[in-house]
C-alpha cells in the first residue's frame, strides 16, 4: 500500500511539474496549437516554439521547422493531439508523444514526439519528429549545447 501511494504521489509531481504547476502548462501548449493550426493563426502557434525550432529542423530525418510544420498543418487540416500520459523527461527537457489527428478524417493519421524545453522558465516546443532514436539524439545535442552556454 505504501508503494502505491508513493508512486501515485510521485506521478501527481510529475505531471504537476510537466504543466508548470497551473492547468496550462504543456497541455495548453498544445490546445494552443491546435487552435492555431485550426485557424491559421501563425503567431500563437510560433510563440510556443524556441526561435532556432521554429526557423530549423532539429530532428534531421523525420523532422520539420516549426514553421513547416504550421505551413503543412493549417494547410492540409491535421494537428498534434498529445498523450500527456506518456511525457518522459529527458534532464532539462521533455519529449511528448502526440498523435497527428486529421480533422477531415477525424482520426489518427501519424505519431510524433516532440522536444520540449525550458526558456525562461516556460516549456517551448524545440523539434520533433516521427521517430523517436532521431528525437532523443536531438535531446542529447540540445543538452550538450545548454551545458556548454551555462558553463561560458
Amino acid at each position: 500500500m505504501r508503494i502505491t501511494n508513493f508512486l501515485l504521489i510521485l506521478s501527481l509531481m510529475c505531471c504537476f511539474a510537466a504543466c508548470n504547476g497551473s492547468g496550462g502548462g504543456v497541455e495548453g501548449i498544445f490546445d494552443d496549437m491546435q487552435k492555431a493550426l485550426k485557424n491559421g493563426d501563425e503567431d500563437l502557434f510560433k510563440q510556443h516554439w524556441t526561435e532556432n525550432g521554429y526557423r530549423n529542423a532539429l530532428v534531421k530525418k523525420s523532422g520539420m521547422s516549426g514553421s513547416e510544420l504550421f505551413q503543412e498543418g493549417s494547410g492540409e487540416g491535421w494537428y498534434p493531439r498529445p498523450d500527456l500520459s506518456k511525457n518522459r523527461h529527458v534532464g532539462e527537457t521533455l519529449i511528448v508523444q502526440a498523435k497527428i489527428w486529421s480533422i477531415e478524417k477525424n482520426r489518427s493519421v501519424d505519431e510524433v514526439y516532440f522536444l520540449l524545453v525550458k526558456e525562461n522558465g516556460t516549456w517551448k516546443v524545440a523539434g520533433g519528429g516521427e521517430d523517436i532514436e532521431e528525437v532523443l539524439a536531438a535531446d542529447t545535442n540540445l543538452l550538450s549545447q545548454i551545458s556548454r552556454r551555462e558553463s561560458d
